[in-house]
């Protein structure tokens, strides 16, 4: 407690959550704890948010986790040895803490890492070890483990990916063959852990560390937005923001793709992001939905073994989209209703000029005259953001001006 507290008067934040433990059984350098058995798990999450009850400025903060490791089979869900050496693992401290109501209690929501690969070890592999974490199973899937487990979804509760690396920093690894091992295919792991893993949030290990590019890392000082892994993380960090949900994706004209959907009630956008899981270049149509339209601009970007972050035409039509996909390439498609732009005169010759929904991406731009060749200058001040409300007061001048709102 006395950390937390100190953190936060210091850097002026406060904790939206905190995890007990990394990786409940990894052992540090440092001293720390380990919790093998669930009962030991328990002890301490009751405890600490006993503490954390304590003091006003820490009884806000949510504890998440049980935050262990997903990966290897399905003894790596549930547990490892027996008798003396038994450890517990993933879905059995979820079934132990559902059985403890005040335990449960003191738990907001559930991470895990994500280190599972066999979502990405050939071409058509299935994300078992997510499909299990999200929906436990019915018949027991493997010896000495219990049949009839649920998984996280049946205790009613988000789940969060807070760690995965490992990724070699080049688009596609191996150069032939399936590309399971390169950035690629960190756009295929984060797809399967939203979609199959139904996770709502998804964290990498770390961005930068002050060397080249590594398999711990997305990106370097000197590469920046031009590294590989950087570019396969944008696709889905860049325009699925907070607050956004995942819907059905309706995609046609191939079978060798793979795409997410994500909208935004608030900000009335929604993301698209789409995988080609062939060498070759494949075209398809995408089917917008009616709700948050219409759309009014839409956005496209592009990233293969060629390129990355490539912006490319997407025209709608009827409120379909048609794109080309290089082979083993992602695409992001966002898509923007019309945000509705509103005017008041203030006093001492003032104007707030306002819009809703405060769409990201949209500039508020003016001009002095409407004939052709004018141009239309972005104005300098930043609005302000009140509950999807964004405003610009800006100081009245003699003659005419025009104002809009575009989507560069």
């Amino acid at each position: 407690a006395a950390y937390l507290r100190g953190f936060q008067q210091i850097h002026k934040v406060r904790f939206y959550a905190i995890s007990l433990q990394n990786e409940l059984n990894f052992e540090e350098f440092y001293n720390s704890c380990t919790y093998p058995l669930s009962a030991g798990y328990l002890a301490a999450l009751k405890a600490l948010r006993t503490e954390l009850d304590r003091y006003p400025d820490l009884a806000e903060i949510r504890i998440m986790g049980p935050e262990d490791l997903l990966g290897g089979d399905a003894y790596g869900l549930w547990q490892y040895g027996g008798g003396s050496t038994t450890i517990h693992k993933n879905l059995q401290y979820l079934q132990n803490l559902g059985a403890d109501p005040e335990a449960s209690a003191a738990l907001d929501f559930f991470c895990i890492h994500g280190y599972a690969s066999d979502g990405v070890s050939a071409a058509g592999a299935t994300p078992g070890l997510w499909h299990w974490w999200a929906n436990g199973w019915s018949a027991s899937p493997a010896p000495g483990i219990p049949s009839n487990v649920k998984g996280f979804t049946g205790y009613g509760r988000k789940s969060w990916m807070t760690e995965t690396s490992g990724e070699t920093p080049v688009w596609l690894a191996p150069a032939s063959g399936f590309p399971g091992a390169g950035a690629w295919s960190l756009a295929l792991r984060i797809h399967q852990a939203l979609t199959t893993g139904q996770q709502s949030a998804w964290v990498y290990w770390q961005l930068t560390d002050g060397n080249a590019t590594s398999a711990s890392t997305l990106t370097s000082a000197s590469e920046g937005a031009n590294a590989p892994k950087y570019a396969a993380a944008k696709h889905y960090f860049r325009y699925i923001r907070p607050g956004a949900v995942r819907v059905e994706a309706t995609v046609s004209g191939a079978t060798n793709l793979l795409a997410g959907a994500f909208v935004h009630d608030t900000h009335r956008t929604i993301t698209v992001v789409m995988l080609n899981t062939s060498p070759d270049s494949q075209n398809a149509t995408v089917q917008l939905p009616s709700e948050p339209g219409p759309f009014v601009g839409i956005r496209a970007f592009i990233s293969s073994d060629s390129g990355y972050w490539r912006p490319v035409p997407a025209p709608i039509t009827s409120s379909s989209v048609a794109v080309t996909l290089p082979g083993y390439g992602v695409l992001t498609l966002y898509a923007v209703a019309a945000p509705t732009l509103s005017f008041r005169l203030e006093d001492a010759g003032k104007l707030t000029l306002s819009w809703t929904p405060a769409a990201p991406g949209f500039v508020l731009q003016s001009r002095t005259n409407l004939s052709d060749g004018a141009d239309w200058s972005n104005e300098a001040a930043s609005p302000t953001v009140v509950d999807g409300l964004a405003s610009v007061t800006l100081t009245l001048e003699t003659g005419w001006r025009f104002f809009r709102l575009a989507l560069p």
